[in-house]
């Protein structure tokens, strides 16, 4: 078995047991002793540990590699021998290694898809399961993120996972600065964009985020920042402003200038609502740049959107505003949130202590009824 551990790579083995070779020939098996072979290779890696525990690492890395080398052929069953690997693992280090070795792979070979689930379930405890420290837990949520960024069959699912694992390397840098957090500019840079992209999210949580904060010290990514501080802040004014002042940005990202100003015209709209609960189309046609017969289908788009909960009047031409979500949720809105969720979790427990009150007496009513 240790000469196992010295390969450098696996042959490319047939995909079909129609492929073997004649006899007469070097034999490759077919794919189910294939599977068998690479389940045993993989379970002896641990064993290893018994005479020499420092050769689980490399071992574990060697293989991982080799499992990992010419992904056109066998994918799903190099998959799967990687997936076994590192369950059988005890080692953290080696954990760690063969888990960025596998998400490199399913990247490599677009099969992601296979290991969204796990990614789903698992990226969260992945620093304390595996003990990482800061960095390298961000270069693991990074590879699980470059992973599903590929071709997907359930592009929503991967695209709101990997914001998830974005956001969660974001939150890693609060509390940090100098060059550590300067490390966390491409991130931010990359959040920031994939928002500005979105035709679905209008609203971003993460502009107090140090590492989001910190775009707007350095000459590249400062204009990124600025634009999606007028998005969050700002009207469609001042967004044209911007847009003058740094014409090359949205192509640079790949944003069509209208697409964005149709999704300023939105955040807008929301912004204006969520401060004003009843608006009149004029209002809105003046606030948003827009014509007058514009104005009832953006409201419509925004209440589908689910950015806001409101009536339409065409008679009075207004509209009554119950619900607005707003454009940035900072630190006022989450202790705001949880100001809310105490005075009703006080409810609950008073309700709870009436229950518990009138049960009481009621059982007091019948005791003193069968006596």
């Amino acid at each position: 078995a240790r000469r196992l551990w010295g390969m450098h790579n696996l042959p490319l083995l047939p995909r079909t047991t129609g492929d073997c070779p004649t006899p007469g020939t070097s034999p490759l098996p077919p794919q189910g002793n294939l599977e068998s072979v690479l389940d045993i290779l993989c379970h002896l890696v641990p064993r290893t540990a018994l005479s020499s525990p420092q050769q689980v690492l490399p071992a574990a890395t060697k293989l991982a590699a080799a499992l990992a080398a010419d992904g056109g052929s066998h994918v799903q069953v190099r998959l799967q021998a990687l997936t076994t690997l590192y369950n059988v693992l005890e080692s953290g280090e080696a954990r760690h290694a063969v888990l960025l070795r596998t998400l490199g792979f399913a990247r490599a070979t677009g099969s992601a898809d296979v290991l969204l689930p796990v990614i789903r379930a698992s990226a969260a405890t992945w620093a304390r399961d595996l003990g990482l420290d800061r960095v390298r837990e961000r270069e693991l949520l990074s590879a699980a993120a470059d992973a599903l960024e590929g071709p997907s069959s359930t592009p929503r699912e991967s695209a709101a996972e990997v914001q998830r694992l974005l956001a969660r390397i974001l939150a890693s840098y609060e509390g940090v600065a100098g060059k550590e957090l300067a490390g966390g500019r491409p991130v931010a840079a990359r959040v920031v964009a994939d928002f500005l992209r979105s035709g679905e999210a209008f609203t971003f949580d993460l502009l107090g985020n140090p590492a989001v904060a910190s775009l707007a010290a350095a000459s590249d990514t400062a204009p990124l920042h600025f634009l999606l501080k007028t998005m969050l802040v700002g009207g469609v004014r001042d967004f044209r402003a911007t847009l003058a002042e740094y014409p090359d940005l949205l192509p640079s990202l790949g944003i069509a200038p209208e697409a964005a100003l149709a999704k300023m015209q939105v955040m807008a709209l929301a912004g204006l609502a969520h401060v004003n609960p009843v608006l009149t189309f004029e209002q809105i046609q003046d606030a948003l740049e827009i014509r007058a017969e514009e104005v009832e289908p953006l409201l419509v788009r925004a209440i589908g959107k689910k950015l806001l909960e409101a009536r339409i009047d065409q008679l009075a031409h207004t509209v009554s505003v119950s619900k607005s979500a707003p454009r940035a949720f900072g630190d006022g809105d989450w202790k705001a949130l949880q100001a809310t969720l105490r005075v009703w979790q006080g409810a609950l427990e008073r309700a709870e202590q009436i229950a518990e009150d009138r049960k009481g007496l009621l059982q007091q009513g019948l005791t003193a009824i069968k006596a």
